[in-house]
């Protein structure tokens, strides 16, 4: 009934209705001599009730809170202020992305490879990663843990795969026929460098320790 009241159209209607539907009750009860009377008393009654039926009306607008613009803006979308059902979603920053740069700075201790001991093969090759730098320096020795002779080199990448294939090949720094030795040596370069161990021309395994480290 309320949201028929609001509607301007069905107010001025039922105006009308009411105006119509009491003047011809008022002229059938006074007779035609009345009908001026029953038209005034009529509309008078219409007046009426249109006065009645928009006070309705301002009662029902007065009951609707009005919210300011700061207020509507407060309130999240979708619901309510405080219905955590419809709250806005956690901002999420993105972390910040570290590059890492690698030291250039020569390193001064730890192990250059895994001190063994390494068994190798009569007529074989015990080929082993040296993790030393350009700049750095490593010392300590080699020797077999039996006391036999050996053979070694310390070659580059290119040397290491002309050994595997049998053929020549230059390397950095090596001996023939030592049961063991010192080395101690700086790296100039920025080559892979790799300790070969070998036993030609030999009958029975070796097995040699190696203990190379970084030093200053």
């Amino acid at each position: 009934m309320v949201s028929l009241l609001r509607a301007s159209a069905i107010r001025y209607i039922v105006d009308v209705f009411i105006v119509l539907a009491a003047g011809y009750e008022l002229w059938v009860q006074l007779g035609p001599d009345y009908l001026i009377v029953a038209i005034v008393i009529a509309v008078g009654v219409g007046v009426g009730v249109d006065r009645l039926i928009a006070l309705i009306q301002n009662r029902e607008r007065s009951r609707i809170p009005i919210s300011s613009p700061e207020e509507v803006a407060e309130q999240p979308l979708g619901g309510e202020a405080g219905d955590s059902e419809f709250l806005p979603p956690p901002d999420i920053h993105k972390p910040e992305r570290k590059t890492r740069t690698a030291s250039l700075e020569p390193r001064r201790s730890g192990q250059v490879c895994s001190p063994g001991p390494y068994v190798v093969q009569p007529g074989a090759i015990k080929e082993i990663s040296l993790d030393i730098k350009k700049g750095e320096r490593m010392k300590g020795r080699l020797y077999s843990t039996d006391g036999q002779d050996f053979d070694w080199e310390i070659v580059d990448w290119i040397g290491s795969v002309n050994a595997r294939g049998g053929e020549n090949y230059d390397y950095i720094e090596g001996e023939e026929g030592v049961a063991a030795t010192a080395i101690d040596k700086r790296k100039n370069d920025s080559d892979a460098w790799y300790l070969l161990l070998r036993l030609p021309r030999r009958q029975n395994e070796r097995r040699i320790q190696v203990e190379l480290e970084r030093t200053s």
